[in-house]
């Protein structure tokens, strides 16, 4: 029995609120520092087209989303303009995730599938770097939404509409919208399976001898190239992921698996059996020309990002596949406890053992292997597995919650609060169990978990928008600094040790010289990669744990091996420097009035050098 709109009242309050507080916006963190600084020298050439992660050419180069993005800045600041295309981003991205489920399952299931989309972890590929619903502006999110909406228009025969939508997802993030160019491609393979594969095994050979011939090797990345590559962006080859990361993609994998075998309708058994060979299709790409052969086309454009889509179905897929599998046998009902516990914990290296165990009872009930009293047993065996899990899952939960820091701008008892829902455990009850009380007939119950619902929705909103609304750099910040810029020219760089080089771009209004976010570059534009290369020989020597051209994650010592300002100044070609350490020189100046406590030691330095 599927449910009308005002029963489903209190699941979007419920879901609303999941997103207001799971998802709170980060603000210039991750990649949306890199997306500012492209539209920062969008708008003001003079001061920023010289930064390093530009002067060679960038990624800005395929999309449309900066000039997009700088006008807004240009309309309502910077950081107002940021937030409001991460929430439409948002908002667009879940409006797809929900029309496409809608269009494979009914309206009440739709909504439960979009509760677990919120809930449960979007992580892809290696070392937790990409999730397909992220939190701060960047155009994956947007050209993501925009091929959910393309897919549903693919489902219903739209074909003007989605080569529309196509386009534009391509003209904002062409790696993301390719997942959906390829699905379609992909969903006519099974019409005519052995004309495609015959067409793969020749296109393959075709190009692996073209790879391998003189020709071939002007388009692969040269031995100094590659290594600069291989120790900044691991994750780009294959054979650097992790037993963790492989267990991570495991999950999914086995939940489309089974769906393309047993799920409840036609449409859903295609469309499970097109996002496995889609994602089968990236890895391969993936394995053959970034592994294998280093071809750089392909290395940037990294197929393997393809599992977002793959992921993102498979979660869709999930809940039709669970009710297929408890109405089958006991092994059935196995595979649907052990699925649950695999998703429950599929970022942990546990789940590659749970999910295989999950795969080996769902085929063996689409099978019938086995008899029912064994099964039975199993079942039991499953069910305490399950119990295991959430009690390991809420110890780590209450342990954990509090301890952590974070940057977003509301009381930290709230982050205590999110760190007991981040695991999704608890969310997943109040989500069933609201759905329950929907179901029901007592209208009392369901007017009471609406009222609820609203009441903590409209009590946590506040919050919400405090944070949605901050802004970490002023005018008043930016007007503080002018102190500083009256110092350095327009256009010269600043190296600024205190953290990533946002301050840099937003407040001083300069180019930065080296970081670890700018060197992502090099993946990109050899030139690039030589002079970051060269700049990061100095900068490690004088700030050996910083290391900015090897992925090391969160970096947080930026002590410096001397306090010499000759010896810094030798070493590194950069005539400003920021520093909070004390160095053997009086600084040009300190930090002004306004910075950020964050900021609030720094100085600015400048080396004197020889004209």
């Amino acid at each position: 029995m599927d449910l009308t709109a005002g029963r489903l009242t209190s699941l979007w309050l419920l879901l609303t609120f999941l997103w207001l507080l799971l998802y709170p916006y980060a603000g210039m963190r991750h990649d949306a520092r890199l997306y500012t600084l492209q539209a920062l020298a969008y708008l003001s050439p003079e001061l920023y087209s010289q930064d390093i992660f530009l002067r060679f050419g960038s990624q800005d180069s395929y999309t449309l989303f900066t000039p997009i993005y700088a006008q807004l800045c240009a309309w309502l600041g910077t950081e107002h303009a940021a937030a409001l295309l991460t929430a439409a981003s948002q908002w667009l991205f879940l409006a797809g995730c929900w029309l496409l489920a809608r269009q494979i399952t009914s309206t009440a299931i739709a909504t439960l599938a979009l509760g677990l989309v919120l809930i449960l972890p979007g992580n892809y590929g290696s070392d937790f770097i990409f999730t397909y619903l992220e939190t701060f502006l960047t155009p994956r999110l947007l050209a993501e939404a925009l091929t959910l909406f393309a897919l549903v228009g693919f489902m219903r025969a739209r074909w003007m509409l989605v080569s529309l939508l196509l386009l534009c997802a391509f003209l904002m993030h062409p790696i993301m919208a390719m997942a959906g160019a390829v699905f379609m491609v992909a969903s006519h393979a099974f019409r005519y399976p052995r004309a495609f594969m015959l067409l793969a095994v020749i296109s393959l050979l075709s190009v692996s001898l073209f790879l391998t011939s003189r020709f071939g090797s002007e388009l692969r990345f040269d031995d100094e190239w590659l290594a600069i590559v291989n120790a900044r962006s691991p994750s780009m080859f294959l054979h650097n992921w992790m037993y963790a990361d492989w267990a991570r993609l495991a999950v999914p994998a086995a939940t489309l698996w089974l769906s393309a075998l047993m799920a409840p309708t036609v449409q859903q058994k295609n469309i499970a059996r097109t996002a496995l060979l889609t994602a089968i299709g990236g890895l391969l790409a993936t394995l053959i020309g970034a592994d294998l052969f280093q071809v750089i086309l392909v290395t940037q454009g990294q197929a393997w990002r393809w599992l977002w889509l793959s992921t993102l179905l498979a979660l869709l897929l999930l809940l039709p596949l669970l009710h297929s599998l408890w109405h089958r046998n006991k092994a059935g009902k196995t595979a649907v406890v052990l699925l649950v516990a695999a998703w429950l914990v599929r970022n942990e290296a546990s789940s590659l053992g749970i999910v295989t165990f999950a795969l080996a009872a769902g085929l063996a009930s689409y099978q019938q292997l086995g008899n029912e009293a064994a099964w039975r047993k199993l079942c039991l065996g499953s069910w305490v597995l399950l119990a295991f899990t959430v009690a390991w899952m809420l110890a780590m939960s209450l342990l954990t919650a509090g301890s952590l820091t974070y940057t977003y701008h509301w009381p930290n008892w709230i982050d205590a609060w999110r760190d007991l829902l981040t695991d999704g455990l608890i969310p997943i009850i109040a989500l069933m169990g609201i759905y329950f009380v929907i179901r029901s007939d007592r209208i009392w119950m369901r007017r009471l978990s609406t009222a609820c619902c609203l009441i903590v929705l409209v009590g946590f909103s506040s919050f919400a928008w405090r944070n949605w609304t901050h802004k970490e750099y002023p005018a008043s910040l930016v007007k503080s600094m002018e102190s500083w810029r009256q110092h350095i020219p327009p256009g010269t760089e600043v190296l600024w040790m205190d953290g990533p080089p946002t301050p840099v771009w937003m407040a001083l209004q300069r180019p930065s010289y080296i970081s670890s976010i700018q060197t992502t570059v090099t993946l990109f534009s050899r030139p690039a990669a030589m002079a970051l290369k060269q700049r990061a020989v100095g900068v490690d020597a004088i700030f050996p744990k910083v290391r900015p051209m090897v992925w090391i994650g969160v970096q947080e010592n930026f002590e410096p091996s001397t306090r010499s300002m000759s010896e810094i100044c030798a070493h590194i070609g950069v005539q400003f420097l920021v520093t909070s350490e004390t160095l053997n020189t009086a600084p040009l100046a300190e930090a002004p009035p306004g910075m950020p406590a964050l900021y609030g030691r720094s100085r600015l330095y400048q080396c004197k050098r020889n004209s």
